[in-house]
């Protein structure tokens, strides 16, 4: 089966300063392909752009305030899902991102910086240089495990690089806020002589992350774990179902996020 289509965008953004107003129409192309070699196996891929709005540069930089252009991003993906038994459904996928990077730049003083120079009190130029690759590979399993089990795993490992940015220190470093590798797995368990009871465990792990664009400063993986519980009176054919959860039924204190804003990065 094959699909080709796309989006049709028109992008008008008009901001106060009236240094970097934008009137854009573009065709956004969308194309996918799947396979079925037998019944319960599906290959596939997909390829899409995206258009979106460029960010603010912040108050500090020499452009303060202003909004960079449009930027779009590319993504592709192929994969495969399985389904042996009509049991238990295997997916496997590796997908490509491309987008513009963006960062807070020390040019020469008095380069030229959307209109307005850099200075020794606004030294840094912030703007769209080079790009970001994201490569990964993800792994889903879903399914039946025993009729009282049902258990839901993923697990991603992702190379998420900097690139051509200017700035060698920023080059070939794993994207801020992007963990290398991360895992979850959910079960969903029917409690013996409870009808309608079940408990739901839940666990994560998130791998190291980087808070700075040259990686000097990062923070630690860490676990999650949660708990959960639902009840359907008068069991599965129930209508009315009660639910509640957990998260981090164990307290952990753990840096929760290594992002930007503004062109400042930040841990929470």
């Amino acid at each position: 089966q094959l699909l080709a289509g796309g989006r049709f965008d028109s992008l008008r953004d008009h901001n106060y300063s009236g240094t970097t107003n934008t009137d854009k129409t573009i065709w956004l192309p969308q194309y996918a392909v799947t396979f079925n070699p037998i019944n319960n196996l599906t290959l596939y891929g997909n390829y899409g752009v995206l258009l979106s709005l460029g960010p603010q540069a912040p108050f500090w930089a020499a452009d303060t305030s202003q909004f960079l252009a449009p930027f779009m991003t590319r993504q592709a993906e192929i994969g495969a899902k399985y389904e042996p038994g009509q049991r238990i459904l295997v997916s496997t996928a590796l997908f490509h991102m491309r987008a513009p990077f963006f960062y807070p730049k020390f040019p020469p003083l008095g380069t030229d910086c959307l209109g307005t120079p850099t200075t020794a009190t606004a030294p840094e130029c912030f703007l769209s240089q080079g790009r970001e690759t994201h490569d990964g590979i993800e792994l889903n399993a879903e399914g039946k495990a025993a009729d009282w089990l049902h258990l839901t795993a993923s697990a991603a490992a992702i190379r998420a690089r900097a690139s051509d940015t200017g700035t060698p220190a920023f080059d070939n470093r794993q994207v801020i806020n992007v963990p290398r590798l991360r895992t979850t797995l959910f079960a969903d368990v029917a409690l013996p002589h409870a009808r309608g009871l079940h408990l739901m465990p839940g666990w994560s792990y998130t791998g190291r992350k980087d808070a700075t664009r040259d990686d000097a400063v990062s923070v630690a993986g860490y676990n999650l774990f949660n708990l959960g519980a639902r009840y359907t009176p008068g069991g599965e054919q129930g209508r009315v179902t009660l639910r509640l959860y957990a998260d981090n039924i164990t307290d952990k204190r753990y840096w929760k996020d290594t992002g930007a804003s503004y062109g400042d990065t930040f841990i929470h």
